[in-house]
């Protein structure tokens, strides 16, 4: 395990070596850097040591400061290393960023044994954390607050549990689409000062009673000049981690990628309508997304509300756009009409709507699903489908409708 120390004084530097070397880690002069320094430390992602250990006599606000720098310019595990500290002062630590903290005494050493222990389960945790799907839109937002709220209900149906994430920081929809009223939202979060931690995280999320665990936009006209984007990468990272899938629904590609959506989703969605208008529109956010973030990310193209006579044929869109396959989910106007005015997803007010089997069938053989949304498991929530479904139809008093024709690729 790499290891770097950021020490005010030689002498905890020496003992600190020493320690970590009757473990067997070693700790090179280059990866020692005085504490004076540590404000101008920059490292990309892909070089970002595992573990920083910060040195200290006892903490102060300086040091509360550098461990806010050292949060926001990589994934670091800062462990700090300092006196004993009141229960006040170890609480700023962690919420300024530290990932552990140890104490200057005599069974350092076994401390330090502990903690490697801690990083390597937390390691392995990480291993097996959840996916996380990002939905961009291309032109027409609604199509893309659609399939995000669509897309999350199906996944949570078969797993009891999906995380969504309205990301429009000038105020999104899908509180709105779901009919929550969320006590706080992303705003609370990315105005902190101090950071966020998972607590904070968890009390924002509002529940559907799909399965769906809502992180609500920023209401319309928030001023932003308080926001904290830099927080949105712990943010984001503990929702991936604790959910078996988590759904983004952003505003546009730029935003996306800005604040860390794009790095750290297994599968992006980008939205489209079947008219030149736009797939000109699609084929420029593709071509964004391809040039920026190619090394990793898996593109799916989703034409949104197709069905309609005038529409370019598939194999033109396929050719235009230079992919291999394009997904296509019928348009359903009075399903959808609906489901908006009721504040359920479609998939769920609507099961046997072309819209609603279009998006089950295609979750379904989403590799990024793979395991989380099956056949198997869509028949087990068959039965709750149909209580909801005649709940519904009796509070509200009206029929289904007929369904239009699945349109396939």
């Amino acid at each position: 395990m790499q290891v770097w120390i950021i020490t005010e004084d030689d002498a905890l530097t020496t003992r600190l070596k020493a320690s970590l070397r009757g473990l067997g880690i070693d700790c090179p002069g280059e990866r020692i850097t005085a504490f004076q320094s540590a404000g101008e430390w920059t490292w990309e992602a892909s070089d970002a040591p595992r573990v920083c250990f910060l040195a200290v006599h006892s903490i102060r606000p300086k040091h509360l400061q550098v461990l806010q720098h050292l949060r926001t310019v990589s994934q670091l595990q800062v462990v700090v290393v300092s006196q004993l500290a009141d229960s006040e002062t170890t609480l700023q630590i962690f919420r300024a960023g530290a990932s552990d903290a140890l104490i200057w005494r005599s069974d350092l050493r076994d401390q330090l044994a502990k903690l490697m222990h801690r990083l390597r389960a937390d390691q392995t945790g990480t291993s097996r954390s959840g996916k996380m799907i990002t939905v961009v839109p291309s032109g027409d937002l609604g199509d893309a607050n659609l399939l995000s709220v669509n897309l999350a209900a199906t996944i949570a149906r078969c797993t009891g549990d999906c995380g969504l994430i309205d990301l429009h920081l000038r105020g999104g929809d899908l509180a709105t689409m779901l009919k929550l009223a969320p006590t706080h939202t992303l705003y609370a979060l990315l105005t902190q000062k101090q950071g966020v931690d998972e607590s904070m995280i968890e009390q924002t999320l509002a529940a559907h009673a799909t399965g769906i665990r809502l992180l609500a936009s920023p209401k319309m006209f928030s001023r932003l000049n308080n926001v904290h984007a830099s927080l949105c990468r712990p943010i984001l990272r503990y929702l991936k981690a604790s959910r078996p899938c988590t759904v983004v629904n952003t505003d546009d590609a730029i935003h996306a990628g800005q604040l860390r959506a794009l790095a750290l989703s297994d599968a992006v969605l980008v939205t489209t309508r079947l008219d030149i208008v736009s797939l000109a529109r699609a084929k420029e956010t593709l071509r964004f997304l391809q040039a920026n973030h190619s090394s990793h990310i898996d593109l799916h193209v989703v034409a949104m509300r197709s069905g309609h006579i005038s529409e370019l044929p598939v194999k033109a869109v396929c050719k235009l756009l230079e992919i291999t396959e394009l997904v296509c989910i019928p348009d359903d106007p009075v399903a959808i009409t609906a489901s908006l005015n009721i504040g359920n997803p479609l998939v769920h007010e609507y099961p046997q709507s072309a819209f609603a089997t279009a998006i089950q069938h295609w979750a379904e053989k989403l590799p990024v699903l793979n395991g989380l949304v099956s056949c198997e498991r869509r028949e087990s929530s068959r039965l709750l489908d149909q209580s909801l479904k005649f709940l519904g139809e009796t509070m509200w008093g009206r029929r289904k409708t007929d369904c239009p024709q699945t349109v396939t690729a």
